[in-house]
């Protein structure tokens, strides 16, 4: 998936979606005027989905670097 395709995922609707990246687990949870990501242990809240694309949170690399190997399950 694309970085645009995970951002229109992501700004589709309110709801968690849990991925995996290189083997670890991670969730995004869109809630009204927050969002709340963790990975691998980390958390991080975030007031908008562009400070969540650019915010290097997994592994030191943000979603929109990490877009093409998330997989969402669940």
């Amino acid at each position: 998936m694309t970085a645009e395709e995970l951002l229109s995922k992501l700004s589709d609707h309110q709801d968690d979606y849990e991925f995996f990246y290189r083997g670890k687990s991670g969730a995004i949870c869109i809630f009204d005027k927050k969002i709340v990501a963790g990975y691998d242990g980390s958390e991080i809240t975030f007031s908008s989905l562009s400070e969540l694309m650019a915010e290097p949170f997994i592994d030191g690399k943000t979603l929109t670097e990490c877009a093409g190997e998330i997989e969402f399950y669940g």
